[in-house]
Parts: structure tokens; C-alpha cells; sequence
């Protein structure tokens, strides 16, 4: 163990710096308490400072070996790491020349963790191992199925709603109030069912990519992995979630050259439509069940247990046809948006910008979209920098589906994966902040297009440019 450390001390340390990105996730500077009084506090602590440490141990390893990593990493430098390079500093600027917020380590928090990750990716990219980066991609996926799951679980055991007609069972339409309470975990507000089911989706979206491409027979448990997780994305019933995860699915099957239209029709029917199809008649049935007993018990019989529970067993993806707010969000952020702000307002500045407005009061204080966000917190030079982002990577996808081809055949599952997920992602950045700030949509979006990257260099017809 120690002779492998020895031999790979880089590797060591930027997988440690990784899982310490991870688990730094949820928690700010200003979350943590001034006394360390408990195990709990010593712990958030550590989530805090320890990522913090790593990002300039990591940049001081960049620094002192900076003539042997420059000479290797000008020729294979990776185009995604400098343009969010270049964007991160931006909003450092916006921070810096915001004289309304402070220029602190509190404010800075985010965009240290997201230099933190691109560290990681140049010393990674000196290695010179793409593998490196699998295994990183996969350890997240590791960690997302292990925290949502039991975000969810530890939620469904102690929702407060189950012990209203002792029918917990039928309860279904709550599930996207499922933190409603707003329940802690290392005393951090545990993610809501957005972020719980976006979760899901990229745990599920990597189980259609190995049914789909991994040539094994008897794959019965990831078969019914997938109906669960299908099954817990619909309960969730984040529309949001809902469209992006159908949507990259579909597109996964479409796309898949190695099956037949039967057999694509077959996944598609029983990985997505079936799970939706039992769920909704459990729905109608659970609703009237409740109605008959609501009717039947002169006790439960009044208006509010009426209105609590018809408002709850609906499907919000049907019956509600609002943004959610987004729309009222978008409209105020720009507006709010001052055109003398050349570079932003820094990290988060939709949340400077919004707290003070109506829309914090009715719905959230995010701008719930990465172009949005990236203006308002690196103004003109952050949004013209997430543009070339979008038109980066969208050319490397472009290449990997058009020219290359890659879902033609059974091999490259990664790649195949790493795909999905910038697709995935780049549906989900026109709702959500997403990948625009440090977060796990960040992390995975980022190494996802670092490996294409490197991929496609080692691709002749890609060096020849393939599009002339």
C-alpha cells in the first residue's frame, strides 16, 4: 500500500481532493458554528477547510513543477479547463468590484471549490491517464448513489404526513414535498426533491447505458434498478427532472444502432412507460380509496383535510402548467441586472440580486438558468465565456454522434456515458443553474467533457479536423 502510494503520489492526492470536493457539497463557511462542540461540528469543519487546503496544496504543486507541467500542457491542454478557468475569474472580478458584498472567503467559497476541480484536471491531464478520469466519474456516481438514497429513505421514514389514515402506502403525490419540513443532515438542510431526483436520473441514465451496451445476458437486477429509479423520478415529480431524464433516455434509445426497433420499443415501453402507467393507476385508485374514507369518517370530514389531501394526491406534472416561477425569475434577474456591470456581481450574484425582490418571497432567490447566472455573476465577459462553453462542447457532441458515431457499436461505454451526461446537463442548464456554479451538475459535466476531450485527440480524423 505504501510502495503504491509512493509510486502514485499525484494520483492519491487528487482522488483524495475529489472525494473531499464531494463531500464539501451542501455546505457553506457560514453554516459552520463558531464553537466546535460536537463530532458534527469537528465534521462540517472538515467539509469546509479540508477542500479549501487541498485547492493550494494542488496549486502549489502546479506552481513548483510549473516548467515540467507547462511544457507538457500547452500541447495538450484541455479547452473546457481554460474556458472555465477564464470564467471563474471573471466572476472573481465582479466579486471584487461588487461594493455591496464582501471580497471574503465565505463569498469566494464556490469558486475556489470549482478552481479545486480544474487543479485536479491539470494534474490529471499531466498524468496523462484518461482512465483517471473514469474512475473519477464513477466514484461520484458512487457517491450520488449512496447520499440521494438515503436522503430519500431517511425522508420517506420520517414524513410527517404518513400517519394520516395509516395509508403511507397510497401517499404518493407528497413525495415532491418530501423535505417540505425541511429536515438536516449534519445540520445542512438535506437537498429537496429537485435536486434528489436529478440525482436519480443520472444513477438511472448510467443503467440504460449499460443494458444498452454491455453485451450480458440475465441482467434482470439492473433491468429492475431502472424501474425503481423510473418509478422514484415520477413520484418526485419534479417536471423539470421528469422532461430532461425522458428526454435524454428517448434519445439514448434512438440512437442505439446495435438493437433492433422491437427491442427499442421494448426498453422504452418498459423502463419508462410501464413504471408511469402502474404509478398513475395507483394514484386513481389511492385518491378514491381516500375520498371513500374521508366521506365515511364524520371525524376527517372537514375542509382542510379535504383540500390538504385532493391537493396532494394530484400529479403536478398534469395538473399544474406554471414555470414555477421561472419565467417571473428570468424576467426580474434581467431586469434587476444593472448595464453598468461589465463584470457581474460575482459567485451567486442572482442571489444578491433577487433577495431583496418579490420573487425571493414567492419562489427562490436562483436565477434557474446557467446563461442567466453566468451574467449576472461574470457579467457581459461570464455569459460571452458560458456561450463559448455551450458551443465547445455541442461540437464535440455534435462530432461523437455525427462523425464518429459512437452508439453504432458496444464499446466505448464511458464515452457513450460521458455524452449523455452533457446532453443531460445542457436541457437541465435552461432550468436550473446547473453547471455554471460548483456543484455536482459541475463536477460530472466538467470530467464528462474533459474525457471527451482527451478522446477525441486521439481520434486521426478528428486532428484533421473533421468537419472541413
Amino acid at each position: 500500500m505504501l510502495n503504491f502510494i509512493y509510486r502514485n503520489n499525484y494520483l492519491v492526492i487528487i482522488f483524495i481532493s475529489w472525494l473531499l470536493l464531494w463531500l464539501s457539497i451542501g455546505i457553506l463557511p457560514a453554516n459552520l458554528n463558531n464553537n466546535v462542540n460536537t463530532y458534527v461540528d469537528l465534521i462540517n469543519i472538515l467539509r469546509v477547510y479540508a477542500p479549501l487546503f487541498f485547492t493550494f496544496f494542488l496549486l502549489l504543486i502546479i506552481i513548483t513543477k510549473y516548467l515540467k507541467f507547462f511544457n507538457y500542457y500547452k500541447n495538450n491542454s484541455l479547452t473546457i479547463v481554460n474556458l472555465f478557468t477564464i470564467y471563474f475569474l471573471f466572476q472573481i472580478i465582479g466579486l471584487y468590484l461588487n461594493s455591496f458584498v464582501q471580497f471574503n472567503i465565505e463569498n469566494l467559497h464556490l469558486i475556489i471549490l470549482g478552481f479545486c476541480t480544474i487543479e485536479i484536471l491539470i494534474i490529471n491531464q499531466f498524468l496523462n491517464k484518461n482512465i483517471n478520469l473514469k474512475y473519477l466519474l464513477y466514484s461520484g456516481l458512487i457517491l450520488c448513489v449512496l447520499s440521494s438514497s438515503y436522503f430519500f429513505f431517511s425522508n420517506f421514514i420520517n414524513h410527517q404526513y404518513y400517519s394520516f389514515l395509516d395509508i403511507f402506502s397510497i401517499y404518493l403525490r407528497g413525495y415532491y414535498d418530501i423535505n417540505l419540513d425541511k429536515k438536516f443532515f449534519l445540520e445542512n438542510i438535506i437537498p429537496r426533491s429537485t435536486g434528489i431526483s436529478r440525482t436519480f436520473g443520472l444513477i438511472n441514465i448510467f443503467i440504460f447505458v449499460y443494458l444498452i451496451f454491455v453485451k450480458k445476458k440475465n441482467n434482470y437486477l439492473f433491468f429492475f434498478a431502472s424501474i425503481i429509479f423510473t418509478s422514484l423520478i415520477w413520484l418526485l415529480q419534479s417536471r423539470g427532472s421528469i422532461l430532461i431524464f425522458f428526454t435524454t433516455t428517448i434519445l439514448i434509445i434512438y440512437l442505439a444502432k446495435n438493437i433492433n426497433l422491437k427491442k427499442k420499443l421494448q426498453i422504452a415501453f418498459f423502463l419508462l412507460f410501464l413504471p408511469v402507467i402502474l404509478l398513475e393507476t395507483i394514484l386513481l385508485v389511492g385518491k378514491n380509496f381516500i375520498k371513500s374514507n374521508l366521506t365515511s369518517n364524520k371525524n376527517l370530514m372537514n375542509t382542510s383535510n379535504k383540500n390538504l389531501m385532493n391537493e396532494l394526491l394530484e400529479n403536478r406534472l398534469l395538473s399544474n402548467q406554471t414555470s414555477s416561477g421561472r419565467i417571473e425569475i428570468w424576467s426580474e434577474s434581467l431586469k434587476l441586472f444593472e448595464k453598468k456591470k461589465i463584470f457581474g456581481y460575482g459567485p451567486q450574484g442572482d442571489r444578491f440580486l433577487l433577495s431583496g425582490s418579490d420573487v425571493k418571497k414567492k419562489f427562490y432567490n436562483n436565477s434557474s438558468n446557467a446563461l442567466i447566472y453566468s451574467l449576472l455573476s461574470g457579467g457581459y465577459f461570464g455569459i460571452l465565456v458560458m456561450f463559448l462553453i455551450y458551443l465547445n462542447i455541442i461540437l464535440k457532441i455534435y462530432i461523437c454522434l455525427k462523425k464518429l458515431k459512437i452508439f453504432d457499436n458496444y464499446n466505448k461505454i464511458t464515452l457513450k456515458l460521458s455524452v449523455c451526461y452533457i446532453i443531460f446537463f445542457l436541457i437541465r442548464s435552461l432550468f436550473e443553474n446547473s453547471f455554471s456554479l460548483f456543484s455536482i451538475d459541475f463536477m460530472i459535466f466538467i470530467i464528462s467533457a474533459a474525457y471527451i476531450e482527451n478522446y477525441l485527440k486521439t481520434i486521426p480524423i478528428y486532428k484533421r479536423k473533421v468537419l472541413k
